[in-house]
């Protein structure tokens, strides 16, 4: 007991210096975020003192670890108020640690949190109840309103959704809450529904967008006809070390020791899963109830453990029982009992554990296992002699009163509505008698033994579960109902998936990396069993479909397809999109896939063609087999060992177009290209013959009002199954940048008729080569309707029309002295060139003027500022020049004649920090970086030098030397591809 207080010391300890620490940071940035903290301190101060402090602190301290429905649960202290006080709600208090309370002064905030309903499983019209609880997450009063329930088809609940009732909500204040509810009836038809509820936002409220719950989710079954995601289920109950029993709250309690856990079943044996509960013992072997309590002796600790009536620990009630071989407790005459093996003895203690050595007795007995009181009696089981030996009040032997069982390993004993009840170990089953200890074989009943289940197939008319652990198939009816007669043993050592196919089970052991082969009845046939490929080591499921096997490979993400004899057939192998997948089956064509991580089952064409529109979610922890029958799916549940059943609607196709190509997307204007597009099916069923219609667009969102360019006709399509088509088509006459894309026409009953356009591929009649010489690009400009690059290794500017062909005729060279020509401008019937100097002496940071003919006008000329000493690129704007500069990563400005206008100037961003190229637009700065793949992007700014990154965009090429705006479109240069892409006004 002291190692568990000084252990909560020392959490306490360790949470109180994360939150001095937090609250430190808090403190440091409070001034800037004012309003946050006065919002979340008004929620933090617990104790409504005014100040967020440590005795708030241990108020909440007190709560933290709590959720909504437990005894310790406050609303108050839930912050985030996702139903739970946990380290979210730590960060939250941390941070308004050491503030006050009020702020004086503030706005309400109401939201509605942790929504429930009294049972998540319902019949059809079933009454059940929803609760909520609004709370004032702000910090001022909020008025009286109403709060209103809805019904949603997802877990996003708006008042769009369904309206179901209303309720008032009185005034609250500041952390307030208000515990609403309301009784409902569940819809009649069968399917997954989500309830919810949102409050009206109330004057002055300073956030009116989160006054909606979340959905809590619902199943309504009308006993597995659902739509698809509705799922029914049958028990495969998995209570197969059964150790002891006790009857208490009108049902009984099976203790397990193997799974540590004690199962609850009604008065006639049926499972009663909601009763259940776990152990935290390691080695439990009895139970008894006393006091509104369960009491489970553990062996190996020689304890007693207590749990409240609910199955919570409740380690107040503990106690130590000092003995070598305890094995079963009951409890009477305000005492307990326990049965020692050791020696073969009962010993008492008080009810409060202390030991009472008076009602000590010995047995005589050479084997006791369990022990009961009844009529005034103990009654102790003997697994030695399979006998129950009977004691007086004071211990003595009433020899007459014994009886004999007929069980093959008695392990407890419990005595209820005038019966005894005896566990059995061997047999997983409870067997009753008369109070006068003859045998009652009406009151039976079975723990099932099935507790491993890996597979599931169906064959004639039965389902058939592989159990791992027990090397042995379990069979069911159609209902569920156990059918022991089809059960039979498996030879194989480590048995995985389990598929029936021409009368035989063929059931796959990853362990040998091979499938096993039985008769319909269970008989063994060798020479139907085939060894695995050796890559398909890791096999994760098995089915048959189209005279071949198919098995997933869960390492490669693969299927890997034999034949019957066993032999590989490597070309109709096909990868899978899932990671974990753990069975698979076929139906109508398609493979439907399990994955045990995505608890979804996915699902592939015939071909192994992803088919994401019949995909379904199973909402199940671990679920590792499936098969169809009955017009179901059925998917096994290995941790709850419950299979369960999804019913799924009728196929429906859907069309769409993928994969839109040019086989030139930079044609000269009128030049010829073929545009091709993939139209596939990606719904569940087949698709009729339609038409294909191909469109030209002047931007990428292809739509049927765009202009039409050709047609072409699709045939039938299975689902899953792509048909490709293409067009040739001409480039339009005009420079420019355009987009062409195709449309398909919809089908019937098209699942979806909104994604029948393909996306639009850019084509560009405005992008052009370089000349073969003008292998140096350093900028380019456009004046005179012709494009101007300059060249630093030729020295030389190289002229090409506005639609990219060359003028070699209005070409002209460099002055000698301009021998780093790093960018170029054009102004005032000018063109100004950047000269970098010389890379030994940078003497020569200067611009050098040309007429627009192309001859020095060296009056024109001007020295750069002399931090302006590594120009990169350079522009012309509202009557200045705009000089970026690598080194300093500035744009410096400067008058027509060349005078510095330092209060123009402007920084770039952090990442702009290689600036080779720079243009004026829509009143803005566009400046082209050429760094690196990541930062290599058009940078933008306002005309005052301030960042506009919604106006940034990505560029194609990767060598950027210089950017111009012409005829609405940009034009980059590209030093390492030679040539001249274009972008619309939008970068596109």
């Amino acid at each position: 007991m002291s190692q568990m207080f000084l252990n909560k010391g020392i959490a306490f300890i360790a949470a109180l210096v994360l939150l001095l620490c937090v609250g430190q940071a808090s403190a440091a940035s409070n001034a800037n975020n004012a309003a946050a903290t006065v919002a979340q301190s008004a929620d933090a101060d617990l104790n409504g003192d005014g100040m967020v402090g440590f005795a708030d602190f241990l108020i909440f301290a007190g709560m933290f670890g709590a959720n909504q429905g437990d005894d310790r649960y406050d609303a108050r202290a839930d912050l985030d108020g996702d139903g739970a006080i946990g380290f979210g709600d730590f960060l939250i208090f941390a941070n308004a640690f050491g503030t006050s309370g009020s702020g004086g002064g503030g706005s309400p905030d109401l939201i509605v949190i942790a929504p429930s309903v009294s049972d998540t499983l319902l019949t059809p019209g079933q009454m059940f109840t929803l609760n909520v609880t609004v709370r004032n997450h702000g910090n001022a009063q909020a008025a009286e309103t109403t709060l209103t329930y809805y019904l949603s088809t997802d877990a996003a609940i708006s008042t769009s959704d369904t309206e179901v009732g209303t309720d008032a909500v009185g005034g609250l204040a500041a952390s307030g809450t208000s515990d609403k509810s309301i009784g409902l009836n569940a819809l009649s038809s069968a399917g997954m529904y989500y309830y919810g509820a949102c409050v009206a936002s109330v004057s002055g409220e300073s956030n009116a967008d989160n006054n909606c719950s979340g959905g809590v989710r619902v199943t309504v079954s009308d006993g597995g006809e659902g739509g698809q995601g509705s799922e029914t289920s049958f028990d495969l109950d998995n209570n197969s070390n059964p150790q002891d029993i006790l009857y208490a709250n009108d049902r009984f309690y099976v203790l397990d020791r193997e799974d540590a856990r004690v199962y609850g079943y009604e008065s006639d044996g049926q499972r009663d899963s909601a009763v259940s509960f776990r152990l935290n013992s390691s080695s439990p072997s009895s139970i008894t109830y006393a006091n509104d309590r369960f009491y489970v002796v553990d062996e190996e600790d020689d304890k007693v453990y207590g749990y409240g009536s609910d199955g919570q620990r409740d380690a107040a009630a503990d106690f130590d029982l000092g003995i070598s071989d305890p094995r079963g407790i009951t409890f009477a005459n305000d005492r307990f009992y326990v049965v020692n093996d050791g020696d073969d003895k009962v010993y008492g203690y008080g009810s409060d554990g202390q030991r009472d050595s008076d009602a000590d007795f010995d047995l005589g007995i050479s084997d006791p296992r369990g022990i009961t009181f009844a009529n005034d009696r103990f009654y102790v089981v003997n697994d030695g002699d399979d006998r129950i030996y009977v004691y007086t009040n004071s211990g003595q032997r009433d020899a007459d009163a014994g009886f004999r069982l007929f069980t093959g390993d008695p392990r407890g004993i419990t005595f209820a509505n005038n019966r005894f009840y005896v566990v059995d170990f061997w047999n997983d089953k409870v067997y009753g008698h008369g109070s006068d200890g003859r045998r009652d074989t009406g009151a039976d009943f079975d723990l099932h033994s099935n507790n491993s289940p890996q597979a599931v197939t169906y064959a004639n008319n039965r389902f058939y579960v592989l159990d791992v652990d027990d090397g042995k198939i379990y069979g069911y009816g159609n209902d569920g109902q156990r059918d022991a007669a089809a059960d039979f043993d498996l030879a194989n050592s480590d048995p995985f998936s389990i598929t029936y196919a021409n009368d035989r089970f063929y059931v796959l052991d990853p362990s040998d990396v091979k499938v096993y082969a039985y008769t319909s009845s269970g008989q063994r046939v060798e020479a139907a069993d085939f060894d695995l490929a050796g890559n398909n080591n890791d096999p994760s499921g098995i089915t048959y479909a189209n005279d071949q096997f198919y098995v997933p490979d869960a390492e490669d993400e693969k299927v890997y397809v034999y034949t019957i004899a066993g032999q590989r057939v490597a070309i109709a192998d096909f990868d899978l999109a899932n990671t974990s997948p753990s069975g698979i089956a076929y139906f109508d064509n398609l493979f439907y896939v399990v994955d045990a991580a995505d608890e979804k089952v996915y699902v592939y064409t015939g071909a192994g063609q992803r088919v994401g529109a019949a995909d379904f979610d199973v909402a199940i922890s671990d679920p590792r087999g499936i098969v169809y029958a009955n017009d179901q799916f059925y998917v096994l549940e290995v941790e709850g060992a419950k299979v369960h059943w999804y019913a799924i609607a009728d196929p429906t196709p859907d069309l769409i177009i993928v994969s839109p190509s040019a086989s030139n997307d930079s044609p000269n204007t009128g030049e010829s290209f073929s545009l091709s597009v993939a139209v596939r099916n990606q719904g569940a069923g087949s698709s009729a013959a339609t038409s294909l219609r191909y469109y030209l667009s002047t931007d990428d969102s292809i739509t049927t009002s765009d202009t039409e360019v050709g047609t072409g006709a699709i045939g039938n399509l299975t689902a899953g199954v792509a048909s490709n088509q293409s067009i040739d088509l001409n480039a339009p006459s005009s420079v420019g940048i355009y987009y062409y894309g195709a449309c398909v026409q919809s089908v019937s009953g098209e699942s979806n008729t909104d994604n029948n356009c393909s996306n639009g591929v850019r084509v560009s009649t405005a992008n052009f080569a370089l000349d073969g010489e003008n292998t140096d690009p350093e900028g380019i400009v456009y004046a005179n309707n012709r494009f101007y690059v300059v060249d630093a290794r030729d020295g030389k500017v190289y002229a090409y029309t506005s639609s990219g062909q060359r003028d070699a005729a209005a070409d002209f060279t460099l002055d000698s002295n301009n021998t780093a020509p790093e960018g170029i401008t054009y102004a005032d019937n000018r063109f100004y060139v950047i000269d970098r100097g010389n890379v030994s002496d940078r003497g020569d940071e200067k611009i050098y003027a040309y007429t627009s003919a192309g001859q020095r006008d060296a009056a024109a000329d001007f020295t750069l500022d002399s931090d302006n000493s590594a120009p990169a690129t350079i522009t012309y704007a509202n009557d200045r020049f705009y000089v970026a500069d690598f080194s300093t990563v500035k744009v410096y400005a400067y008058t027509v004649s060349g005078q510095r206008v330092a209060d123009a100037d402007f920084d770039l961003a952090e990442d702009n920090i290689d600036p080779f190229g720079i243009a004026y637009a829509n009143d803005r700065f566009y400046v082209a970086n050429n760094s690196d793949s990541e930062t290599n992007k058009v940078y933008a700014y306002t005309v005052s030098g301030q960042r506009d990154e919604d106006a940034d965009f990505d560029l194609v090429s990767s060598d950027p030397f210089g950017i111009i705006y012409a005829s609405d479109q940009f034009y980059v240069v590209d030093g390492g591809d030679n040539a001249v892409y274009a972008y619309t006004s939008a970068g596109q």
